[in-house]
């Protein structure tokens, strides 16, 4: 019995003499703990610790052991990360001891974007966000709505971090994938309505409307003068009937809005040679919406030549026109025939032949002589 009451105390001594030893020969006496302090830009930091009252050692929160409880300052070399990918590195534009700012811009963002800061590692800034909810950023520091060659303004002062977007905001329609682009103009009333009134559309033409950084369309409300058409992944509205529109868009659910305000009926044109019913062919709509090409055809110079417009129902809406505009008239001349008028040309030769709608004239382009 005496024996291994014996080794039981030795035992004890022997854990008991360890304890000490790894603790430095006493007992740490852990004081309260120390909240966790997170640097900024011009100060440093701190986890959260406990500090030994009797040896100053630190300790994490768990009570192990640490070298050091300091965070560092933050680095002023910092990105813009949006839904966690970094897009654009922030430009310092000045400093003093009491603040930061910097500058990010050129960037496109999309409504509900997600905004973080980040360093160099792409850890994240924690600091108190002050979102300026009046330029185009939520309180959460998400993005309001679309914009597109937006600049990020961030400042750092004793009270926080500041934040605002600025950028155009622009809602823009694209006509037959025409290069040149319409603004549509943003309501009075709502500002998450975009308007553009009074459009003269032809049938089969299309369009799209999306923000300048981006095709971002809903069919929405087109009516039945319309149907959607896909071109390469990007959605556009196909016009099915001639007429004069509005057109409308909620930036809120990105719905279209399409009025027929005036129906227009379509017209085809053909192109026709006097007393020759080999000559009669139709011309092609171009990307201007009053003017009909009949491309690389071959015109004689002893000929007449003159345009019929038909309607829908294939029947004339008109008497002959064949009038050159004034540039033409160096490559032939018109000839009038009273109510009827038609054009020769000087040269036998394959020519580009544009019709103007709206004139009424034809416009010659030679392509090459005989």
């Amino acid at each position: 019995m005496k024996k291994s009451l014996k080794f039981i105390l030795l035992a004890f001594i022997a854990l008991f003499s360890i304890s000490l030893a790894s603790c430095g020969e006493h007992a740490h006496n852990f004081g309260a703990l120390h909240e966790k302090v997170n640097p900024t830009f011009l100060t440093d930091g701190n986890i959260a610790y406990y500090e030994c009252m009797d040896c100053h050692k630190y300790f994490d929160a768990n009570k192990n052991e640490v070298d050091t409880i300091v965070l560092n300052k933050y680095s002023k070399e910092i990105s813009l990360s949006v839904n966690y990918e970094t897009k654009a590195d922030f430009i310092v534009l000045e400093e003093d001891d009491n603040h930061i700012s910097w500058e990010a811009k050129d960037l496109n963002l999309l409504r509900d974007d997600g905004l973080r800061i980040v360093d160099k590692k792409n850890n994240r800034i924690v600091h108190k966000f002050i979102p300026d909810t009046t330029s185009n950023i939520t309180e959460r520091c998400s993005i309001h709505n679309d914009v597109s060659n937006a600049s990020i303004s961030l400042t750092y002062t004793l009270n926080g971090l500041y934040l605002s977007v600025s950028g155009r905001e622009e809602l823009v329609v694209q006509f037959n994938y025409e290069s040149k682009l319409t603004d549509m103009i943003q309501s009075e009333s709502n500002e998450n309505l975009y308007e553009l009134n009074n459009v003269r559309l032809k049938k089969d033409s299309l369009l799209n409307i999306h923000f300048m950084n981006g095709v971002y369309f809903t069919m929405g409300k087109a009516n039945s003068n319309f149907r959607s058409y896909m071109v390469d992944d990007i959605m556009y509205l196909q016009c099915l009937t001639d007429g004069i529109y509005n057109i409308s868009f909620n930036t809120y659910g990105r719905d279209v809005f399409i009025e027929l305000v005036e129906e227009i009926p379509h017209y085809t044109y053909y192109f026709h040679q006097y007393e020759y019913s080999g000559g009669n062919k139709e011309m092609e709509e171009t990307q201007d919406s009053n003017e009909v090409v009949l491309r690389n055809y071959y015109l004689l110079n002893n000929q007449y030549y003159y345009v019929l417009k038909m309607n829908d129902k294939d029947t004339e809406d008109s008497a002959p026109y064949g009038v050159l505009d004034s540039d033409s008239l160096l490559l032939g001349e018109t000839i009038d025939f009273g109510v009827t008028k038609m054009f020769k040309v000087n040269d036998n030769a394959y020519y580009d032949i544009y019709f103007n709608t709206e004139t009424n004239e034809f416009r010659l382009v030679l392509i090459e002589e005989e």
